[in-house]
């Protein structure tokens, strides 16, 4: 009895190219080959594994996404297992029937795949997938959601968000960043020459009240000599007043000359 083999989607995130490993007679160093490398022609029946395979590459020319190959090959991609597949395995193609068999003939798995299983639904399986398709399942949550476009140097572009992963490892791919040229900076200005202060003008005394009497040979100050300082006093605060000096920088001094009362303007 031939084994069935339920396709399911494993959710999460999914290694996008999945690398065969080589049985232990393959001493050479591993180099990932690209679809174009892999011999299969359309309408060809089966496929047998060579070293440097990667499922993606697979996936290309069989148009079966590569969640689809990873179950028919029994391989768990979040478990890390996709070096389990051997040189000289075989997948055979049946019309919607994918076999997966040992070198010896011994079955590994068998499947019969919708359109959700291909990479292009609008393609035949074992058909070479169509380079100028811009949406592509390649099985998966995350790679079926938004899709990948081969850039034909061994990368692939997520149509959705613009990142660039390895077709071999499904590793992001990191942009070689383009130098930019340093700006030319401004010539610097010169300093405009300060401007030398000038000397503050000499505050204009007001004049006062002219009052009493003025003597010579003494110190009448400006307005003359009181013989009553409170008169003179009330006379200085009525020019205040009616000059709008109350409040100012300026103010009156009484003093005495030895035979009466004078008042001279102070700047406080």
């Amino acid at each position: 009895m031939k084994k069935i083999l339920v396709i399911s989607v494993v959710s999460g995130t999914m290694l996008f190219g999945m690398l065969l490993a080589s049985n232990e007679s393959h001493a050479a160093e591993w180099t990932a080959n690209t679809p174009d490398r892999i011999q299969i022609s359309d309408g060809q029946t089966s496929y047998t594994m060579v070293f440097g395979d990667t499922l993606w590459a697979i996936s290309q020319k069989t148009n079966l996404n590569l969640q689809t190959l990873a179950d028919l090959n029994k391989v768990n991609l979040l478990a890390g297992d996709q070096y389990g597949l051997q040189v000289g395995r075989v997948i055979s193609f049946d019309g919607a029937t994918v076999t997966v068999t040992e070198s010896d003939g011994t079955v590994v798995n068998q499947a019969t795949v919708t359109d959700e299983n291909k990479v292009n639904s609008e393609q035949a399986v074992g058909q070479a997938v169509d380079p100028t398709a811009t949406e592509q399942n390649y099985g998966g949550s995350g790679l079926a959601a938004s899709g990948y476009v081969d850039n034909g140097d061994g990368t692939s572009t997520n149509t959705s968000t613009g990142e660039v992963i390895d077709n071999a490892t499904g590793a992001p791919v990191t942009p070689t960043p383009t130098p930019t040229e340093p700006s030319t900076p401004a010539e610097p200005t010169e300093p405009t020459e300060p401007t030398e202060p000038t000397d503050p003008s000499e505050p204009e005394v007001p004049e006062g009240p002219y009052a009493g009497d003025i003597l010579s040979g003494v110190e009448n100050g400006l307005v003359g000599t009181y013989t009553d300082d409170e008169a003179l006093m009330d006379a200085m605060d009525a020019y205040k007043l009616a000059n709008d000096l109350h409040g100012s920088e300026w103010d009156y001094l009484i003093l005495s000359n030895g035979y009466g009362w004078y008042a001279v303007w102070v700047n406080q």
